[in-house]
């Protein structure tokens, strides 16, 4: 039997997304109080507007990555969004990881967010016993 959020069942993602922006706004006034986040700034609303900042200039200016190998990645926003949406499942690990991958991503660097979004979707259905 798989766990999944009945809200997906129903297809009602609206309030999937309400949730979205309430755990982003709990984790960005949270990380307006300490210089050690790395999306640091002086307020929880300007902590949003940078993140939002990010994803919106994704949509004009990828981010290439290189495995050093022969595969090529585009880190686009459709990619940081889905990265966003594997956060908020479990946001008390997550969402740090996502802020700090997003800084990065802000600088041009995406291998943490591509890593942080290969790990988070290898085992991402649970299962349990009747």
């Amino acid at each position: 039997m798989s766990i999944v959020n009945d809200t997906l069942i129903q297809g009602n993602y609206t309030e999937t997304f309400r949730d979205t922006d309430s755990i982003i706004s709990i984790v960005a006034k949270q990380c307006a109080t300490t210089t050690s986040c790395p999306l640091h700034a002086a307020t929880g609303e300007d902590v949003e507007k940078r993140l939002f900042n990010i994803f919106e200039s994704l949509r004009t200016n990828l981010v290439t990555l290189y495995d050093g190998v022969e595969t090529m990645v585009y880190i686009d926003r459709k990619f940081a969004l889905a990265a966003l949406a594997a956060a908020v499942y479990s946001p008390y690990t997550s969402m740090g990881q996502l802020f700090d991958a997003m800084s990065d991503l802000e600088k041009g660097e995406g291998p943490k967010l591509y890593h942080s979004l290969a790990n988070s979707t290898t085992d991402s259905t649970l299962t349990c016993q009747d």
